[in-house]
């Protein structure tokens, strides 16, 4: 019965930013006057359908339901065909094209930052960048001292505190770290250092052999920038993960998607060790990756998503012609039988950890 709880939370997490990520695009549309064929919440059969009609008498825009909940579309005129229209999309100016083809996931960048507000909202104290402790017997004893700043860490510059164990332990599979930090106002730089891991049993959790100590009260002004860096750090995981799956550091078996989202959902759901808020708390984290993993994933120059389309607008005006529409939707179009084949691979990985009791 959980499962079924959880399974039905994840169709309503991903509708909210299925629909979110398109109700940019038809909105862009609209206001560059792009006719919009239509707005469909779901794929596969309709199973509600309402059609406004134009003063004119022509046929408007389509809003439909369909039955599988795994996604959405927003169906432009002229967007994979020739079309004589005024209003058809291929007709529209290359800046029009551009403005509507980024405005799907521009809305779920911003509905992530609203998400990372809210997330923050409760969290009065953060912990501050600046070193504590530095045990002795430490690598970092002999770069580091009391009141130094992390900048950055193998050039990812540190937004919050947690980003400073988490690009030390992604280091670990480095031969040597890049070190950036801050002293007495001044910078300073330290390349292919060695920073080993262990327990050095302080009680400060202290595994790289330093400890972040003091804490800063936030006021109103503090969530809302501390919101924005948590959003553009999700954004940079998204992008890292990505890295990691291309250069082999993770594999498809890594990847997760709608099943393995609802497994996810599961365990914060059934979670008895956490009281409401807490489960709450944990969805929103949850809302707040899935969305600005739709905006990246989404500009990512692969044909079918709308970073493909914009390649093609970029040929367009290197070549100062459109890509043939034939040929431009025959590039979609087995991209996106492609992109299919991997979520059933995904899909399949999946289920396959969920039945094997590996969870999510």
């Amino acid at each position: 019965m959980s499962f079924i709880v959880s399974a039905l939370i994840m169709i309503l997490i991903l509708g909210v930013l299925i629909i979110t990520h398109e109700l940019g695009h038809f909105w862009a549309a609209r206001k560059r006057g792009v006719g919009v064929t239509e707005f469909a919440i779901g794929m596969g059969p309709v199973i509600l359908k309402r059609e406004k009609t134009l003063p004119d008498g022509s046929p408007g825009t389509k809003y439909t339901l369909r039955a599988l909940p795994i996604g959405g579309f927003c169906l432009m005129e002229g967007e994979d065909a020739d079309s004589e229209s005024p209003t058809a999309f291929n007709n529209a100016s290359r800046l029009s094209r551009f403005l509507i083809l980024v405005a799907g996931s521009a809305m779920n960048i911003v509905l992530g930052v609203v998400l990372c507000f809210l997330f923050v909202l409760p969290i009065n104290y953060t912990r501050e960048h600046s070193v504590s402790v530095v045990e002795q017997n430490s690598a970092l004893a002999a770069y580091m001292q009391e009141g130094d700043e992390f900048i950055s860490i193998n050039g990812h510059r540190i937004l919050f505190y947690q980003n400073i164990p988490m690009f030390l332990e992604l280091g670990q599979s480095r031969p040597s770290y890049d070190l950036v930090i801050q002293r007495d106002g001044q910078r300073i730089n330290y390349s292919g250092i060695t920073i080993d891991k262990r327990d050095f049993n302080d009680g400060n959790g202290a595994r790289f052999g330093f400890a972040c100590a003091e804490y800063h009260k936030n006021t109103f002004g503090d969530k809302m920038g501390y919101a924005v860096r948590y959003a553009a750090d999700s954004c940079r995981l998204v992008w890292i993960s990505l890295g990691e799956l291309i250069f082999g550091s993770a594999g498809l078996g890594d990847l997760m998607g709608p099943v393995g989202m609802g497994g996810a959902v599961n365990t914060i759901v059934t979670d008895e060790e956490s009281n409401t808020f807490g489960r709450i708390w944990g969805l929103l984290s949850m809302g707040i990756l899935i969305s600005l993993n739709l905006a990246v994933v989404n500009l990512l120059p692969i044909p079918a998503l709308d970073g493909g389309r914009i390649v093609f607008l970029l040929i367009e005006t290197i070549r100062r012609k459109p890509v043939p529409p034939k040929v431009e939707g025959t590039i979609h179009g087995a991209a996106m039988l492609c992109l299919f084949a991997l979520m059933a691979i995904v899909m399949f990985n999946d289920i396959v950890r969920l039945i094997g009791g590996g969870g999510p």
